[in-house]
């Protein structure tokens, strides 16, 4: 082993951790994934927690700079992708049941956390803070390494992966093109020691290789039975998620009100997303936290990715991120701890990198005040900008080999880019913003503008009609028990998804180190 001191041992601090999970179980209800997953996740985070704790008591006693906070990349093996395997361009993302199981394992996370007291923002500064991502990952149980590399030669290639024109990668491309990672972490039993066959079998055939004292065992939560797949590629367990998306649809309003609009649907399944060329979102995104992570994944998840392998001169597909500039912010509480605009621009390319693949370029364009419109739009990659557009600076990431460009836009009006340029298709907003969406709605009416398709995510920390508090064991508590243990579950995940709470905690905490 090399010296604590050496480059390497630097490098290998510095890489990110993997947990790999075996399919969710079906129905995938808060109570069931706490079940399956709530023993590895605690297990893997309180030990990355306790290792952060101690490098940074460890550097203090040296008088040197605290080491980063570490990444750990969840990555939840499910059959995310709908539409045939062996026709990448034909593949799409089950949306609705998606979005969903990133809201409840991010509630999972965060619950974890405020249990362990584990700070949970990106890149945060506090010992002990672990930086954990939720990836999907499409894969069925008892797949085979072998079924891969059989649905590449049907396409013609000479390698055991392709990307899809998803941001969801397939089991052989995550193996093949991820990482390298310090550490593999898998729960024990034999779910777990599947996919962790399946994941090295696929990586070692790509050339990628793990030394054996990078992989660790941890205990694992229940097994679930998974049923078969029905034709239609759903589950019995699948019917309430099939349900309520059918009855969004049935209810839905129109794209320039408030709510969820149909979207194109592909794959012959009712959650199956065609995926949009451009989408947007908007927020502060001050100390990245798990609420944010939701947002951004779950927006990314409706890109429809050019296969650039195949057209070099396709355009790539747009991400806006609208970031809230200065001028929004000035009556936030504990404004003295807000991040620069920058920072969290950074922070939001750097989780993104994380979903949608190392970037190719990252560079902040900031507009000279001489400069033109038609300019600034060919510089910035903005789709039917309007001549009187502002020009605001951005900071953009350039993501799958070119095919992805993700813009994160300085945020000066509570509308932002969707009022100025005519080819945004589509906005992902929560409950709290969905009438933004309405609004910004309305602006494009009246340049008589196509409406944009309005999706909303889930809250995180929202109880399932079937759970019962806290992992669904209230056994003789008695109603108000329970709802007792839920009240107090539930203040403590706000804490880790609350901006204003986690400023606020470090604000004190600034204020008793000033004391001391």
């Amino acid at each position: 082993m090399a010296p604590a001191s050496s480059p390497e041992s630097s490098t290998a601090a510095a890489l990110p951790s993997l947990l790999l999970l075996p399919s969710p179980p079906r129905p995938a209800s808060r109570a069931a994934l706490r079940a399956a997953y709530h023993l590895p996740l605690s297990t893997v985070l309180t030990r990355l927690s306790d290792e952060h704790k101690l490098a940074c008591s460890s550097a203090a006693s040296a008088a040197s700079p605290p080491p980063s906070a570490p990444v750990l990349a969840v990555a939840v093996a499910s059959p995310v992708l709908a539409g045939p395997a062996s026709a990448p361009k034909r593949r799409s993302v089950r949306w609705s049941p998606s979005q969903t199981l990133l809201a409840r394992l991010y509630t999972l996370v965060a619950s974890i956390c405020a249990e362990h007291g584990i700070a949970t923002d990106l890149a945060g500064d506090d010992p002990g803070t672990v930086d954990a991502r939720i990836l999907l990952v499409d894969h069925e149980r008892g797949r085979k390494p072998s079924w891969y590399l059989e649905q590449a030669q049907m396409q013609g290639r000479d390698r055991r992966y392709s990307p899809t024109c998803t941001t969801v990668l397939d089991l052989a491309t995550f193996a093949a093109t991820t990482g390298p990672w310090k550490t593999v972490f898998h729960p024990s039993g034999e779910p777990g020691y599947e996919l962790l066959a399946a994941y090295l079998d696929l990586a070692t055939g790509c050339g990628r290789t793990l030394l054996q004292k990078q992989i660790v065992a941890v205990k694992g939560g229940l097994s679930f039975c998974v049923p078969a797949r029905a034709a239609d590629g759903t589950d019995a367990g699948e019917g309430q998620s099939k349900h309520q998306t059918e009855s969004r649809i049935r209810d839905g309003v129109s794209a320039t009100t408030a709510g969820t609009v149909p979207a194109t649907v592909t794959g012959g399944s009712p959650d199956a997303v065609e995926g949009y060329r451009s989408i947007c979102i908007g927020g502060t995104f001050d100390h990245l936290h798990p609420g944010h992570k939701l947002l951004l994944h779950a927006a990314a998840l409706l890109l429809r990715v050019p296969m650039m392998e195949d057209d070099r001169d396709a355009s790539p597909c747009i991400f806006i991120v609208g970031v809230s500039g200065d001028e929004l912010l000035k009556r936030k509480k504990y404004a003295q701890e807000l991040q620069s605009w920058e920072v969290r621009s950074r922070s939001t390319l750097d989780f993104l990198a994380t979903i949608l693949g190392e970037p190719s370029t990252a560079t902040l364009h900031i507009t000279d005040t001489g400069e033109s419109a038609a300019a600034a739009a060919a510089a910035t990659g903005r789709t039917g900008a309007t001549e009187d557009a502002p020009t605001p600076r951005e900071l953009q990431g350039s993501f799958r080999n070119g095919a992805i460009l993700v813009r994160c836009v300085d945020l000066r009006d509570p509308f932002g880019p969707p009022i100025w340029e005519e080819g945004v298709d589509a906005i992902v907003v929560s409950a709290e913003t969905r009438g933004g969406a309405t609004a910004i709605n309305d602006r494009r009416a009246q340049r008589q503008w196509h409406p944009l398709d309005a999706y909303e995510i889930d809250v995180l920390g929202e109880r399932d009609d079937d759970d019962d508090g806290e992992g669904g064991d209230s056994e003789g508590e008695g109603e108000g028990g329970a709802d007792k243990k839920a009240a107090t579950e539930a203040a403590r995940i706000a804490a880790k998804i609350s901006s204003t709470e986690i400023r606020r905690q470090k604000a004190e905490a600034r204020a008793r180190r000033g004391h001391l």
